[in-house]
């Protein structure tokens, strides 16, 4: 029992993964209420310009404050830093994959958890040794990491909320502005806690590889 336990572990998640993705392609390909809509993306658009334009291009529309709203230099800063940070964390991303491969590795390979006696055609478990349970750790905090790297990536689109035409132009185009703000604020937070940990754990895991072998060379 306890050893198919990976085994319908594994086919559970497969299931699960096919099930959301199928979801997923109804809700954005197929579902009428969410559908790609034209006239969502037309207000998107506009409220884009007219936030690149400046607040005074939005003077004429009283329901809002629009000295709360950026100039149009402050717009532009606010979307190349949020170019900026999604790009870092695309390639962050990228290296915690590569770790985590790296990790996976160690711990699949024929030293790790599996040992398959000579002229057998059965494998039995072996056990993680002292290495094969810090790779293990390792692998397993840089998940949160990788998921806030993921998170940095996205973007708001049309999907996540519609502002402009329904709300007045200058309440959408506040709106929109604030979204960015917090998804800007959000992503940075995400950078830096996943920038501090997956460094924290590749590093430590290296100094206690480096320290061990060190010890054993130069030890008792």
């Amino acid at each position: 029992m306890i050893e198919s336990l990976p085994y319908c572990v594994f086919g559970v998640a497969v299931v699960v993964t096919v099930v959301a993705q199928l979801v997923l392609w109804f809700r954005y390909s197929c579902g009428g209420k969410v559908a790609l809509n034209v006239t969502a993306l037309k207000e998107r658009v506009e409220t884009y310009a007219a936030l690149k334009k400046g607040k005074g291009t939005l003077s004429e529309d009283h329901t809002v404050d629009n000295s709360e709203l950026l100039s149009a230099g402050g717009h532009e800063v606010l979307l190349g830093t949020l170019k900026k940070v999604e790009t870092k964390s695309a390639a962050l991303s990228t290296i915690i994959v590569f770790a985590m491969g790296a990790f996976l590795t160690v711990v699949f390979s024929d030293s790790g958890a599996v040992a398959c006696s000579s002229g057998s055609n059965s494998c039995e478990p072996n056990g993680y040794d002292a290495y094969g349970l810090l790779t293990v750790v390792a692998a397993l905090n840089l998940l949160a990491p990788l998921y806030h790297a993921f998170v940095g990536i996205g973007h708001l689109d049309t999907f996540d909320s519609r502002v402009g035409v329904d709300q007045g132009k200058a309440l959408g185009a506040k709106e929109m502005q604030l979204n960015l703000m917090s998804d800007l604020l959000k992503k940075e937070r995400g950078y830096r806690f996943s920038k501090l940990v997956s460094a924290f754990v590749i590093l430590t895991y290296f100094f206690v590889l480096i320290a061990d072998a060190l010890w054993v060379t130069f030890g008792a």
